[in-house]
């Protein structure tokens, strides 16, 4: 699977790229929301595309986008809550070993513990790590799981020009 994140003009896009089984085509999940929507506390748009049955549905986003400020003092965050009602809640650090990095196999990584909302996030901590300080991963409600590892920070339309387009109408 490949994330990507974005923001430019004002919006935060993010896109989440899998395949459902082995062989299958890339199917895709772009999320989309405008800095209205962001301070207003809406959600945005998700757009799922699923080449090999030929759907592609259109929905509200479940949640807002993963932004730069999305676990620290967060301005995007209308109600800045405490942590005991859902606010940003440092839970101490871990050990995940071993987590599956392809550039690393069976390495044991440092990680902190951040929940916010519904969900937990592990943030590399190990200052021997070249992806200290980015995500490793991301559980969420409804048994969402999403694992990160090879990270390329930059701008993705560099590599994916249309990373942001979406499929086009009939």
């Amino acid at each position: 699977a490949t994330l990507y994140l974005g923001w430019s003009r004002g919006a935060a896009r993010q896109r989440y790229d899998f395949r459902s089984g082995k062989g299958a085509r890339t199917a895709s999940q772009i999320y989309l929301q405008s800095g209205a929507q962001q301070r207003r506390n809406e959600s945005g748009a998700m757009v799922t595309v699923v080449p090999a049955k030929g759907e592609c549905v259109c929905d509200t986003a479940i949640a807002g986008n993963m932004h730069i400020d999305s676990f620290a003092a967060d301005a995007l965050d209308p109600l800045q809550l405490p942590p005991e009602e859902g606010g940003l809640a440092y839970l101490g650090r871990v050990r995940l070993s071993p987590i599956d990095d392809p550039s690393a196999p069976n390495r044991t990584v440092l990680a902190d513990h951040w929940l916010k909302w519904a969900f937990h996030f592990l943030v590399d901590a190990d200052p021997a790590s070249p992806s200290l300080g980015l995500p490793l991963r991301l559980y969420g409600h409804l048994g969402v799981r999403q694992i990160f590892s090879n990270w390329r920070v930059g701008d993705p339309t560099k590599e994916k020009p249309d990373v942001w387009r979406g499929p086009a109408g009939r």
